[in-house]
């Protein structure tokens, strides 16, 4: 497989309606109306090219993990005359597999997977939430670890897992070390989410989900590859079946959430191209 074509045809990696989409309706219904509405012609007034490179390397690994691409296929791309964003997302991914072998998480029995697939697990989900609004999921790796890999991984990131069986993994990158990722996995409404989905939808249940950082560093050290670990609790059903509801009950309002308008990088993106008052 070729590396061009693999970072050229890359996806946003939405699921439709997931968690993604269900926390900015929770967060803001204003925002959420907008960004149906021009979502499309924003990212080309305001790109990120960090979330670019997110999806480029997303696309990557998805091809490495199954097989298709080889470390010497990705090194091929550097010498590519590609835009900056592109040979960055190569530059890390050059490093991640230098580092992880294709089976570093088990044995690969789908990438990016979408749930729900069809008619039937659609009415699982809904079943399983009490609703009759979809909610997705796109899920990164799926995996089986036995218990060699589930001892090798254990050790080597030192982590505790939940035995031998499925595990979902999804990637992350990042701008910076999260000296808390083990916290925020915890408290993640998607770690919450996706094994639920998985479970209701599926044949075999997941032992619970790997959370897969990468660091954006300069120089992509051991430091910048790290591991996070959520397994299913006993009260997460009730949590995420009362978050869904609370947030499909916003979903078509049009009431700005004033408290949102100031973000934690800056000032609403729809305020600041004039699509919103405030009012």
């Amino acid at each position: 497989m070729n590396i061009i074509d693999v970072v050229t045809s890359a996806h946003s990696g939405s699921s439709g309606k997931g968690t993604s989409y269900w926390t900015e309706v929770s967060t803001c219904s204003r925002a959420s109306k907008l960004r149906r509405k021009h979502g499309d012609t924003l990212r080309l007034v305001k790109p990120n090219p960090k979330a670019n490179i997110g999806v480029m390397f997303h696309a990557i690994a998805e091809q490495y993990h199954l097989g298709k691409l080889t470390h010497d296929d990705i090194a091929w791309g550097m010498q590519s005359n590609l835009d900056a964003d592109t040979l960055e997302a190569i530059r890390i991914a050059l490093a991640y597999t230098q580092r992880y072998a294709p089976d570093h998480f088990g044995k690969v029995l789908a990438t990016e997977k979408l749930i729900p697939s069809n008619e039937l697990e659609t009415m699982a989900i809904a079943r399983m939430l009490g609703l009759d609004k979809p909610y997705t999921a796109r899920i990164d790796l799926v995996t089986y670890l036995d218990e060699e890999r589930l001892a090798y991984l254990e050790q080597a990131h030192c982590l505790l897992l939940n035995g031998p069986g499925i595990y979902l993994v999804d990637h992350k990158t990042h701008g910076a070390i999260d000296s808390q990722a083990q916290t925020h996995a915890e408290l993640s409404v998607q770690f919450l989410a996706y094994p639920l989905i998985w479970n209701a939808t599926q044949p075999e249940p997941c032992r619970g989900i790997i959370e897969n950082n990468v660091v954006r560093h300069a120089k992509l050290a051991g430091k910048s590859f790290y591991l996070a670990f959520r397994a299913t609790q006993q009260d997460d059903l009730m949590m995420l079946q009362r978050w869904v509801q609370w947030a499909h009950a916003q979903e078509e309002a049009d009431i700005p959430n004033l408290a949102a308008c100031r973000g934690k990088f800056g000032p609403c993106e729809f305020y600041t191209v004039g699509l919103c008052d405030r009012k």
